[in-house]
């Protein structure tokens, strides 16, 4: 099975919309529905992060990651085990990366909130440029 295919039969195993598990999983809209259409072949924190949407059980988690063509959870990375424990309990998204902050991990969505700063970033230093040369003008 595809990663694709996996999403789709997981919708329906767990009686899930897509809406409901792209919110949960903290992913742009655009860029969630790009994966379930095919359109977007997402790397292994965002398969991640989808996981934690439904949320998937481990064994479910396991499979959607190596349908994705990235490895499985492994229990030899700190990072790995603690998202095995958050999926156990069923933790949302929010509490994973709240637990791998305090022990020190990368979170799950990090890499989303720094590529917001730093379009923000080129915004406001392009507004900037703009202001000063009007003003010159």
């Amino acid at each position: 099975d595809s990663a694709v295919e996996y999403l789709n039969d997981m919708l329906i195993k767990y009686d899930m919309e897509k809406r409901d598990v792209v919110r949960r999983a903290g992913l742009s809209g655009t860029y969630a529905y790009q994966i379930f259409d095919g359109k977007k072949h997402p790397k292994r924190g965002k398969l991640l992060q989808l996981a934690f949407g439904f949320p998937l059980s481990l064994e479910d988690t396991n499979r959607l990651l190596r349908a994705g063509g990235v490895n499985g959870l492994y229990v030899r990375c700190k990072r790995d085990v603690i998202c095995m424990y958050c999926l156990h309990k069923g933790m949302s998204l929010e509490g994973c990366n709240s637990y791998l902050y305090q022990m020190g991990e990368e979170t799950l969505i990090e890499e989303d909130i720094d590529g917001r700063l730093i379009r923000f970033t080129i915004c406001i230093t392009i507004f900037i440029l703009i202001t000063k040369n009007m003003q010159r003008n």
